[in-house]
């Protein structure tokens, strides 16, 4: 038996009807199912950023689990992610861009697919940073591109409790990792 496969286009037209916490990844639906803990971290990263956004003007949107059109066959929602203020939309139920910053929170059932496929769609569609949460280590993995025209991510960082996630995106803006895993 051969599974059907959905174009992006024929899922995102299902848009209430499908169930929740799901993404096409190569025309398959796949079921995301977060942990209490995954969404305790996902709301805190979001927290913060919406904290640095309203501390100033133009600072951008941070929002989660809206679908990204990336081709034919992968709509993608990641945990949370921030968009510049040059680049918001007005409004509607998904976007066919990537955002600047990308953070994905570690769920047993969607793991594989975030640091692997998901990782390669975020870097080739022109995301300027990733976060992966891992809650296993209690670490946060950040890609970044050193200039906004780098082909790929050339930066690689691991940081630990008892190290400060920043980013070049949000200046001004620091989150203690050790508050995202003592909840």
């Amino acid at each position: 038996m051969t599974a059907t496969l959905l174009t992006a286009d024929e899922y995102i037209a299902t848009g209430d009807t499908r169930p929740p916490r799901t993404e096409l990844i190569n025309g398959e639906v796949i079921v995301t199912n977060p942990t209490i803990r995954h969404q305790e971290i996902v709301q805190h990263i979001q927290f913060h950023i919406r904290l640095w956004t309203l501390a100033g003007s133009n600072r951008g949107r941070t929002t989660a689990q809206i679908d990204m059109k990336f081709d034919e066959l992968t709509v993608l929602a990641p945990d949370a992610f921030w968009i510049s203020e040059g680049r918001l939309p007005s409004d509607g139920t998904h976007i066919d861009f990537v955002p600047e910053l990308v953070i994905e929170v570690r769920s047993p059932s969607t793991w594989r697919y975030d640091t692997t496929i998901k990782f390669r769609k975020y870097e080739t569609a022109g995301a300027q940073e990733v976060w992966m949460v891992d809650t296993a280590s209690n670490t946060v993995l950040v890609y970044r591109r050193s200039s906004p025209s780098s082909p790929e991510f050339d930066i690689a960082l691991e940081l630990g409790t008892g190290e400060t996630l920043t980013t070049p995106l949000l200046a001004g803006f620091s989150l203690d990792v050790a508050e995202l895993f003592n909840r």
